[in-house]
């Protein structure tokens, strides 16, 4: 190897020596910086937000009514350390409380700094404040009774199919427990939303129940709805005009028969025939005044599945014959 080349690669090593051992230092000064740095930040004052959980203790046979507020807060303030250690027991404090010999119970915030003090890490650490101004609980009897499910929903249906039937819930009716003051109001139990679907073939949904006050408890939580659905068509039929209250002279109306439409689901479609609708005129009702008058015409029976029945005309004329 000549001997400039020798020399440059020296250099070389050297110099990747002392950079190497440059790079060390800096990130040795960059540690103990952080060091301190942390050190004064940890020693400075903080303020920070927990939530408040409440656990009781009470009779199976009671209730507590109404329930805490689940945003309720406590603000708290002290160094950096200390709340980093608040910080590694949860975002919330539970406060156990024994309610089995009490009736009620106020909450008020020197009863909630009473509680804090012992779930503290610090005794330097200062409790500031509270969300709220304070509430009372009350322990009531637990009474149950079973309510009928009111089915909620934005179902559609795609063109030509519609609702073969009527929806089922199951079950239809379910047991709620909760505070007897409170119980005795309820009437019906909601299920949650249906969103809005085009149908096009039979559905089952499992739909959880919503109850209008957090101390309820219901028995099942949800409810299985099941949406029938069919393919409806239009059918057409002439039907006969029946005649109420016919005058004592001879009567002939016209026209004799009327066509009347509506539209049938695919399965009913073979099983429904003429007889199934009725159509009625009452004389009585028309004003009989000269030998030719109009009366309406009235749709007195239908087939509950037939859908948007219509009949066309709307009324027939009659003539009197005197005798």
């Amino acid at each position: 190897m000549p001997f400039t080349e020798k020399r440059a690669e020296v250099i070389r090593e050297i110099r990747q020596f002392f950079l190497e051992k440059d790079r060390g230092i800096l990130v040795i000064c960059m540690g103990i910086s952080l060091f301190f740095w942390l050190l004064v930040k940890l020693s400075e004052t903080y303020t920070t937000e927990k939530r408040l959980r409440f656990d009781f203790t009470h009779p199976v046979s009671k209730t507590v009514y109404p329930l805490p507020p689940e945003d309720l807060k406590v603000e708290i303030q002290g160094k950096g350390w200390e709340l980093m250690v608040e910080s590694f027991k949860g975002g919330s404090y539970l406060i156990e409380y024994d309610l089995r010999e009490e009736v009620y119970l106020e909450v008020n915030p020197t009863f909630l700094r009473n509680q804090l003090k012992g779930l503290l890490s610090s005794n330097t650490i200062n409790i500031n404040s509270f969300n709220s101004d304070g509430f009372v609980l009350f322990l009531e009897n637990r009474v149950k009774k079973k309510v009928p499910v009111l089915l909620r929903d934005h179902l559609t249906f795609a063109p030509e199919f519609h609702l073969q039937g009527f929806k089922e819930v199951t079950p239809d009716s379910v047991w709620v427990s909760g505070p007897e003051s409170k119980l005795d109001e309820l009437n019906v139990v909601e299920t949650a939303w249906i969103p809005e679907e085009e149908l096009k073939s039979s559905k089952t949904y499992v739909v959880a129940l919503q109850l209008p006050e957090p101390e309820f408890k219901v028995d099942p939580p949800q409810v299985e709805v099941y949406v029938p659905v069919e393919q409806y068509t239009e059918k057409q039929f002439f039907v006969p005009i029946r005649v109420k209250n016919p005058p004592r002279d001879s009567m002939q109306i016209f026209p004799k028969k009327i066509l009347v439409t509506c539209v049938i689901g695919l399965s009913q479609y073979d099983q429904v025939s003429e007889k199934d609708f009725k159509l009625e005129v009452d004389i009585a009702k028309a004003a009989l005044s000269g030998s030719k008058t109009t009366v309406p015409i009235q749709l007195t029976q239908y087939p509950i599945f037939a859908r948007d029945v219509n009949f066309s005309p709307k009324s027939v004329e009659f003539f009197l014959i005197a005798q």
